[in-house]
């Protein structure tokens, strides 16, 4: 996964050190699951149609969004993905289409919005948790 689509947390370590690696992900998994839901939003959400546009939207694209949040081994992974094969064309930052571009989030554009909101989010669980 390139590396402006990652988010990391700082502050992991002192949590895990005062819980341990289990009750840790139990705290941080309330705001991991909000940020794979950030995140989906904005891959979801359609921009308006082209000036003048005769396509009719099915609305498949929002619809197919899927999030995951996995905890193993000491570690919590969020995901966001789209069950659909033409998905990169509208929303990678890699592969969108030109006629795309500059319309529809890409999902490298959705890291860099939430990516402050998202560090905050976990920054205050680890804050009120260690408090």
């Amino acid at each position: 996964m390139p590396a402006d689509l990652e988010i990391s947390i700082q502050g992991v370590d002192r949590l895990v050190a005062k819980f341990g690696r289990v009750q840790s992900i139990k705290i941080l998994e309330p705001p991991m699951w909000r940020a794979v839901y950030r995140l989906q939003r904005t891959m979801a959400t359609y921009p308006p149609p082209p000036p003048k546009s005769k396509y009719r939207r099915t609305g498949t694209y929002g619809r197919k969004w899927t999030v995951k949040v996995e905890g193993d081994n000491g570690s919590l992974t969020g995901k966001v993905g789209i069950l659909l094969s033409y998905a990169p064309w509208v929303g990678s930052a890699l592969f969108q289409a030109r006629i795309h571009r500059g319309r529809w989030a890409t999902d490298q554009q959705a890291v860099q919005i939430h990516r402050p909101a998202i560090v905050k989010d976990f920054n205050s669980a680890i804050k009120a948790a260690i408090a």
